[in-house]
């Protein structure tokens, strides 16, 4: 069994008892902890990444019912373009032949979401771990990923769409009541995109410079010489990096 430990968003350090770091929708990540998760996974530590251009779970209701969108997608500057990953975080992925059928109310009959998607076995790697027992993957809302161009890691895909599929501005998809009124902005791009891959190889820290200095007033004799204590810094990763990273936080 796992033992389960939540990191403060405000920590300078990961502890290197962990083994395995759940990213889950970050935003507004301070520059301390962007370097943390960077040395991190610089020491070989195994990461999971979920992102999102447009996080339901995070969508709230007025007392009236009516929607409040989250209005945030997913950020991790700087350790994205150092793993060699793109992820357009103002799209999100819309599959014609992916789409489920979702229930508009009692005496309705349901109709298909363009943004809510089944990936079923055909369109997950059967070769990985992770992705080799499943049968099917249901997604609100899922962005794409995308290998950096010049990145040196190994990007192998784990999730992917169909190729009768669409990037949509992840506005559209909001607040919207009414999934027929996707079709209207659908055209197909006739292309397959990648919803979640597995990165690997040997990578470069995305803070070359080290540590980012935080300003204060005045140091301490004792907050000194807790600073001398603090890790060394690495520029190379110790190995080939294993992260795991996926378009969807409402998987």
């Amino acid at each position: 069994l796992y033992a389960v430990q939540r990191v403060d968003k405000s920590a300078e350090e990961i502890d290197e008892e962990i083994d395995i770091l759940m990213i889950v929708h970050p935003q507004g990540l301070s520059e301390q902890m962007l370097y943390a998760i960077d040395q991190f996974v610089m020491r070989g530590g195994k990461t999971m990444v979920f992102l999102d251009p447009n996080a339901d779970s995070m969508v709230s209701r007025t007392q009236q019912g009516n929607l409040i969108p989250a209005g945030m997608s997913s950020e991790l500057p700087g350790l994205l373009e150092a793993w060699g990953i793109e992820f357009p975080r103002e799209k999100v992925l819309t599959d014609n032949e992916l789409a489920l059928r979702v229930s508009m109310g009692q005496g309705q009959r349901p109709i298909a979401h363009l943004g809510m998607l089944g990936a079923q076995r055909n369109f997950l790697t059967q070769s990985d771990s992770v992705t080799s027992r499943l049968e099917t993957i249901n997604m609100s809302s899922p962005g794409v990923i995308r290998q950096a161009a010049g990145a040196s890691t190994r990007f192998e895909a784990l999730i992917v769409s169909s190729s009768d599929s669409m990037l949509m501005d992840a506005g559209l998809l909001e607040d919207v009541t009414d999934p027929s009124i996707l079709f209207d902005e659908f055209v197909s791009e006739g292309i397959s995109h990648t919803i979640a891959a597995r990165i690997s190889g040997v990578i470069e820290t995305a803070f070359p410079d080290g540590r980012p200095i935080v300003e204060v007033e005045a140091l301490d004799e004792e907050d000194t010489i807790g600073e001398e204590l603090v890790s060394e810094h690495l520029s190379n990763s110790n190995s080939e990096v294993n992260i795991l990273v996926f378009a969807d936080t409402d998987m």
